[in-house]
């Protein structure tokens, strides 16, 4: 049952996430930072459930990202899986319950996308110089999406815990 309510959860939030992504990114850009809620929606579901890091919805909305966008179609899905992968992993090992490493790998995780695609962007569209693409766009753009990662996480990690006490609660037969 606990599958199911985190799949259901996962896809809903991911459904959030791109209608927020298309209907009010582009209305809250401050300059050229544009902020992404489908990087900052797999980060804090990456954080909250490590041992059960959201693959399928990191490729499915990294995938509409590509697809809505001008990037290249698939670098964005190629990084959140990458990132999602390590992160996830990386996390499992070296954390110990604290604020402080949920918060530093949220940033990393979210840096670390950010760059890999500009790095992507980079390489495909020959229009753009790479330190003006990571100087420029990935380093503000990665600012932002941390701070709405940084709102989104503490709201995934309850609704998760809620489903895994829910879970916890209900006897198996």
């Amino acid at each position: 049952m606990e599958g199911k309510s985190l799949l259901l959860l996962r896809v809903a939030g991911g459904a959030v996430a791109l209608l927020l992504q298309v209907a009010v990114a582009p209305f809250i850009s401050l300059g050229q930072c544009t902020p992404n809620f489908i990087v900052a929606w797999c980060a804090a579901c990456c954080m909250a459930n490590p041992a059960k890091p959201p693959y399928l919805s990191a490729f499915l909305l990294g995938m509409a990202f590509d697809i809505m966008g001008g990037g290249p179609v698939g670098a964005m899905a190629f990084c959140l899986l990458v990132v999602t992968f390590a992160a996830s992993r990386v996390y499992m090992v070296v954390s110990n319950d604290t604020v402080f490493m949920t918060v530093a790998f949220l940033l990393a995780s979210v840096l670390v996308v950010e760059l890999l695609y500009a790095i992507a962007v980079a390489a495909v569209q020959p229009s753009v110089a790479l330190g003006q693409a990571l100087l420029y766009r990935s380093l503000p753009n990665s600012l932002y999406n941390f701070v709405v990662a940084a709102i989104v996480y503490p709201v995934v990690a309850f609704l998760q815990g809620r489903l895994a006490s829910a879970g916890a609660e209900m006897p198996v037969i």
